[in-house]
């Protein structure tokens, strides 16, 4: 898929015209496409995650309960309330990554 979407990439560049390459060096251009094709790679990776985590916690979750009872619903119940205090920690995370990168 990477050297799909590498090929691609560098077929688009070779048919831009002088005032399309302006200003970018050729080590630019590389650079450019390698860091685009990995974060599609990093996509494609991890995109399944959207819907295999919440399935993988359904399916933890209701063989857990049918082994140790409703005891197991505290534990869930607490996975639940720690999801708005993550999403807040990496949002903060977030942020101060992108004020760190703008600065240099």
């Amino acid at each position: 898929l990477r050297s799909a979407v590498v090929n691609i990439l560098y077929q688009h560049i070779l048919h831009l015209s002088a005032e399309g390459q302006q200003g970018l060096t050729s080590g630019e251009i590389t650079n450019l496409i390698a860091v685009d094709t990995q974060k599609i790679y990093e996509v494609t990776q991890e995109a399944h995650l959207i819907w295999a985590l919440p399935l993988s916690v359904l399916l933890i979750s209701f063989f857990l309960y049918r082994t140790m009872g409703p005891s197991t619903l505290a534990g869930v119940g607490l996975l639940l309330v720690f999801v708005p205090l993550i999403k807040s920690i990496t949002l903060r995370m977030l942020v101060t990554r992108q004020k760190k990168s703008k600065d240099c």
